[in-house]
């Protein structure tokens, strides 16, 4: 992946905390894969207590945009949503045991941590592959790139689904006096409309993104 450039932009950067968990099993072979185009096939309990985390349990990638003469892959993902106050915010979550496509991976990683940092329950999950290093960050910071109370009276999923797609765009986000800044990184894969009340899994697989590169199933911990 490519490294980061900063750019100066006049503003405030605020930071919240964030905590990570990586963990790597055995990796396996799996046919047992599906697109999640048809979403009505996705299990989708509802509850009555919030989920604390979103958590990624398996991992399969069609092509993991690394040349085989440059080793193994680093694959690193965005978490975009809103904050309990309804302002973009982002954070980096990484996959170092992600290194080669056609592999199952069972790393049981918090993907999404819900609680304040993303009050509003609904997050887009971008897949990057790194051009040389993972980003800096992990993490959740403000994205300072729209007016203030931009997206108040906006519905959240249209809200993060513009965030995202002005992302995948223009391929940087503003924050405070910096830039994440990544356009030589390779989009691997994007997740819609994650939601903080259901798992994504359907029987005897995974889910794929809207590029049909990534499968994964996604569970709640409450």
């Amino acid at each position: 992946m490519k490294h980061l450039f900063l750019t100066t932009i006049t503003a405030m950067v605020l930071v919240i905390s964030f905590s990570s968990c990586e963990t790597e099993n055995d990796l396996q072979e799996t046919d047992a894969i599906e697109n999640n185009s048809n979403t009505e096939k996705l299990s989708a309990t509802a509850i009555i207590d919030h989920a604390k985390n979103t958590r990624l349990t398996t991992l399969w990638m069609r092509n993991d945009h690394e040349p085989w003469n440059r080793g193994n892959a680093e694959v690193y993902a965005h978490i975009i949503g809103l904050s309990s106050n309804k302002q973009p915010i982002i954070s980096t979550v990484r996959m170092p045991y992600a290194n080669h496509d056609k592999e199952m991976y069972y790393p049981d990683q918090k993907m999404i941590d819900w609680g304040n940092n993303y009050a509003e329950g609904v997050v887009s999950i971008v897949f990057i592959e790194a051009d040389d290093t993972f980003p800096g960050f992990t993490q959740p910071i403000f994205i300072t790139t729209y007016q203030p109370n931009r997206f108040l009276n906006t519905p959240v999923a249209q809200a993060v689904r513009i965030i995202t797609d002005d992302f995948l765009r223009e391929g940087y986000f503003a924050f405070g006096n910096r830039t994440i800044y990544s356009p030589e990184d390779d989009i691997m894969d994007v997740f819609y409309n994650i939601s903080r009340t259901r798992d994504y899994e359907v029987p005897g697989g995974a889910v794929g993104g809207s590029r049909n590169n990534i499968y994964v199933t996604l569970k709640r911990r409450f």
